[in-house]
């Protein structure tokens, strides 16, 4: 008895050993990023408010007991933005008091675990190098930074929510289990409450984990235990909007409006046009015109005619402007940095350009590995299904930021990889001489 009881013991001493060297340095990398966000948010503080939209709005009404809502387009909007981020804050604001930091903290805790995962994810397909980089890099993301210290927004819950579930879906392919199938559909369906665009990602994931699976039924067993629990925590939202406009309403209402901005005889693809303007701003008076009166149901519908009004009579037009939308989402477009000194955005550029090359070649090259092919499809799926979806609606450079920290990994991949080729062969060439 004695025996065993040191034996645990050491084995406990020996893990916890290995912990202290193993990740060391990955406990310090997130203690660098939270310091640096919350140093950001400081000096934000110092010269300017902390920005806040539509989601503080229905905060604020749910607390005050008005329900989900908030006032758009001259009337009140009750599935316009998808819930969980707001009702979050508001229960957040309910318990410990209306206070802005408070929302600004959580975000930035949930910005410093999407770098855990970003390491946790490049570890287990490349290995520790190539994780040490990937995270140092996302912890310094200008864009992640200012996402999560300066604004009240979803941004960095949704990336984080990603990334979760990407990796419970990577680790599908090599290991299955009821509490991983359970987490999941869990975090599945947080995600599509949060952000329905993910949606066609998640449904292509499902298709390559049954085609690609060593044990079908196993991966059905995942597939069906992630879909029962996606449908009970949507369901219940799904049901609230079909009660409430006496039609079926899947999570939001402003679908419509994301296709009209992206596609109308003024759009340039963004929500902003080049003046500086949103789109609200440039909006045509004859439109402006039939949308007042109109319930929200009533101008999400003349949003859908005329989105597909124009899309059907200039079919070329769509096309070209979908591929051109395509290059912004992976580029930028021309109404980057507006918000921004043009310094930063120059900056910013050059910055991007060196990891969108470094990441072109990781992916590249993480094709020639089997090991690494569940992480290249589901990537690969990841990245055509999102960005193609806003080249077809409309885009804003933080669509792409959400999963910028994949291309951060096949960077780092990248650069690994080329310094051990070099150093391989700078030994070869001593050896032959």
């Amino acid at each position: 008895m004695r025996s065993d009881v040191v034996k645990r013991a050491k084995i406990a001493d020996a893990m916890a050993e290995y912990l202290d060297i193993k990740y060391n340095k990955l406990y310090v990398i997130l203690v660098l990023a939270l310091t640096v966000r919350v140093a950001c948010f400081l000096y934000y503080q110092a010269f300017s408010d902390i920005r806040t939209f539509e989601y503080e709005m229905v905060a604020v009404n749910l607390i005050k007991g008005n329900g989900f809502m908030f006032e758009f387009l001259n009337i009140p909007y009750r599935a316009g933005i998808a819930p969980v981020f707001p009702a979050l804050c508001a229960f957040v604001y309910f318990i410990f008091g209306h206070h802005h930091f408070l929302i600004v903290f959580l975000q930035i805790l949930f910005s410093v675990a999407t770098c855990a995962l970003v390491f946790i994810i490049a570890k287990r397909v490349f290995d520790s190098r190539c994780a040490y980089l990937a995270a140092v890099l996302a912890a310094f993301h200008p864009a992640l930074i200012i996402y999560s210290s300066t604004m009240l927004h979803s941004f960095a819950l949704y990336s984080f929510l990603i990334f979760v579930v990407f990796y419970l879906l990577l680790a599908s392919f090599y290991r299955y289990s009821k509490q991983n199938n359970m987490l999941l559909g869990i975090c599945t369906g947080l995600c599509v409450l949060e952000r329905p665009t993910f949606l066609p990602f998640f449904i292509s994931a499902w298709i390559c984990l049954l085609y690609y699976s060593a044990d079908r039924n196993a991966a059905k067993r995942v597939i069906i235990s992630s879909m029962f629990f996606l449908l009970i925590i949507v369901m219940p939202w799904v049901v609230r909007n079909t009660i409430m406009f006496k039609q079926p309403v899947f999570i939001q209402t402003n679908q419509w409006i994301g296709l009209w901005i992206g596609n109308n005889p003024q759009s340039l693809g963004t929500a902003m046009s080049p003046s500086g303007k949103t789109w609200v701003d440039t909006m045509p008076d004859e439109l402006r015109n039939k949308l007042a009166g109109l319930d929200e149901m009533g101008q999400m519908r003349l949003f859908k005619a005329e989105a597909i009004k124009f899309i059907t009579d200039h079919p070329s037009q769509f096309i070209e402007r979908t591929l051109k939308k395509l290059y912004y989402f992976w580029w930028f477009s021309p109404t980057a940095g507006f918000l921004y000194p043009s310094s930063y955005l120059v900056i910013y550029k050059i910055y991007y350009a060196v990891i969108l090359f470094g990441a072109v070649f990781g992916f590249i090259w993480m094709f020639s590995s089997s090991k690494m092919h569940p992480f290249a499809i589901l990537l690969s799926l990841l990245l055509c299904s999102y960005s193609l979806l806003h080249s077809i609606y409309y885009l804003e450079g933080r669509h792409r930021f959400s999963i910028e920290p994949f291309l951060l990994i096949l960077f780092s991949y990248a650069v690994i990889r080329s310094l051990a080729l070099r150093i391989a062969s700078k030994h070869l060439g001593n050896a032959s001489d």
